[in-house]
């Protein structure tokens, strides 16, 4: 795992990106360890994820932060992965995914909100 210069959060070499509690996230000081407002999901844009090779991220905010996904490309399709490895070598299996069109597929272990074009 490899940290950005302000520490702000973790990527993993498998495209996996982790919020560091306590992190400004989004430009706003944190409220609650995780740089929002108690209560709201923490905004992730599509765009703004870098997928590896295989056009495939993992997410995880942690225990008890909901998450929201923005996209401008429409949602392709949504569901629970069922025996897959990331080509960054990641056991994505029983993980939410959600796949978009353009070819990005995002996943998590918690369910996230999306907001995708139509």
């Amino acid at each position: 795992m490899t940290r950005d210069q302000s520490e702000d959060y973790i990527i993993g070499s498998s495209a996996t990106l982790f919020a560091r509690e306590g992190s400004i996230i989004g430009g706003h000081a944190p409220r609650d360890g995780f740089g929002h407002s108690a209560g709201e999901p923490l905004e992730l844009a599509l765009a703004d994820l870098l997928p590896d090779p295989a056009g495939e991220v993992v997410v995880s905010a942690g225990a008890g932060v909901a998450l929201r996904l923005k996209s401008d490309t429409p949602l392709r399709e949504r569901g629970v992965s069922e025996g897959h490895v990331t080509a960054s070598g990641v056991d994505v299996t029983g993980l939410f995914f959600y796949s978009f069109e353009g070819g990005v597929t995002v996943y998590s272990p918690e369910d996230i909100e999306v907001l995708a074009a139509a």
